[in-house]
């Protein structure tokens, strides 16, 4: 799979049409994840076995550190760097004014792997916009199935959050008959990755539950994948 980026706007230059490239990561991945990968590279290590000596790697890392030593690895650099302010030539650390932070660059290796011209995919920009990830209906305790009208219905997502004032926006129940749609009223707790609310009275059929709202000048919409039934 190719290395995925967008251009967007480059605020830094005065020509309004520059852009800059933001790469795109396809997925995130932690150490179980590069173990499975490099036990199933004819390894003759378990992943179990290449998942410990990766974890050892790190604790010798953090102990080398601890001994003011620099760290270089083909892969990346390791070192520590000190934040805060001193106020003259006498003071002295203080871990109520300073932090001790880490400090990690780019190894020669991987410098001239990514040099090596890996291949690359332009992709359209992402608009953020509600994503909506589960429906629960509390009277049932069905997920991404039932509606109770009357009863109370969770969504869980991101990026959620709406102006419950403004009408063109909130929680909305589409008939997928014929595309009506019915604004949730009654909402109790909502944060942008949850919302509680009461189910607006709905003749039975099918829904698609859709949150609408506002980013930046426009309003915009997610929508459910799952079909909601009301009986």
């Amino acid at each position: 799979m190719p290395i995925r980026y967008t251009l967007l706007d480059n605020r830094l230059t005065p020509d309004p049409n520059d852009r800059y490239a933001q790469a795109r990561p396809a997925r995130t991945v932690g150490l179980p994840d590069v173990a499975e990968r490099i036990a199933g590279s004819g390894s003759t290590l378990t992943r179990v076995d290449v998942e410990s000596v990766l974890s050892s790697l790190q604790d010798a890392i953090v102990a080398l550190l601890s001994e003011g030593a620099n760290v270089t690895l083909p892969f990346a650099n390791f070192g520590v760097r000190i934040q805060g302010t001193f106020a003259d030539d006498d003071d002295r650390f203080d871990a109520a004014r300073h932090t001790l932070l880490p400090r990690v660059n780019a190894g020669a290796q991987l410098r001239r792997a990514l040099r090596a011209g890996l291949p690359v995919e332009k992709v359209a920009a992402e608009r953020p916009a509600p994503a909506l990830l589960h429906y629960t209906d509390v009277n049932t305790s069905e997920r991404d199935a039932t509606l109770t009208p009357g009863g109370f219905g969770r969504l869980t997502g991101s990026r959620l959050a709406f102006d419950a004032d403004a009408p063109d926006q909130g929680v909305f129940f589409v008939a997928a008959g014929d595309g009506s749609k019915t604004r949730v009223e009654v909402v109790g707790q909502s944060t942008p990755s949850q919302i509680h609310f009461l189910v607006p009275a709905l003749a039975p059929g099918d829904y698609h539950a859709e949150v609408h709202g506002a980013f930046g000048d426009e309003v915009r919409t997610g929508r459910l994948d799952a079909v909601l039934s009301v009986a």
